[in-house]
């Protein structure tokens, strides 16, 4: 965990991942994966949000949420530029 804007997150990717908002932070559009296996894990939720962040110009993912469903993981979140 790091400090990073005022708040506390993660970095993948070269994408900071916070499940807060971000203060001063300017919207970029919103993210969603799902990965349909059962021995995915969260690092690969992070590294294929991570890569579609880089493609639109964001720098970090707030309102990152994650979970498990019955066929793999998920995470969805809103990509800012900070």
């Amino acid at each position: 965990m790091e400090e990073r804007f005022g708040v506390k997150g993660s970095t993948v990717g070269g994408i900071f991942f916070v499940e807060q908002l971000i203060p001063g932070a300017r919207r970029i559009d919103r993210v969603e994966v799902e990965i349909k296996k059962q021995n995915a894990n969260l690092d690969e939720v992070k590294r294929e949000m991570a890569e579609k962040a880089t493609k639109k110009g964001a720098t970090a993912i707030q309102a990152f949420r994650y979970g498990q469903r019955k066929k793999g993981w998920y995470g969805e979140g809103e990509m800012v530029v900070v």
